[in-house]
């Protein structure tokens, strides 16, 4: 697309009196890249026009769902229930961070848990890094 108000300089053919001309005769050339460069930057910003806004918003919106509904609510819904003592056939009792000192103070298996997961990103990661 070449923006009509933008007008390049007009080129000359080459002849054989061309060879010999000096790097002060390529003043044109470079003046005529420069301005390409520049109708090119132009048109680049020009393109995204403030009318098109809501046809971006529209393509992006089913990501933004997506995210949403499989990402964002889950972690809310499992942060809630985290403060909360339930077995599915009674009302969920809030308990607050009661849950979080049981499992740090009185698991076993979740210190055996956290250590694993503690060796494994300590040693492993870095090795496979390395050595890939």
């Amino acid at each position: 697309f070449q923006d009509p108000t933008m007008s390049l300089p007009s080129r000359k053919p080459l002849s054989s009196k061309d060879e010999n001309k000096t790097s002060e005769d390529f003043g044109e050339l470079s003046r005529a890249v420069s301005e390409t460069s520049e109708v090119y930057h132009r048109r680049w910003w020009a393109r995204w026009r403030p009318d098109q806004q809501w046809e971006a918003y529209l393509f992006l919106l089913p990501s933004f769902a997506g995210l949403l509904i499989f990402v964002a609510l889950p972690v809310v819904a499992a942060l809630a229930l985290s403060f909360v003592r339930w077995n599915l056939l009674s009302p969920p009792t809030f308990v607050g961070t009661a849950n979080y000192a049981q499992l740090l103070t009185h698991d076993p298996i979740f210190r055996k848990a956290l250590w694993n997961t503690a060796y494994f990103t300590v040693t492993i990661v870095p090795l496979q890094l390395v050595f890939g």
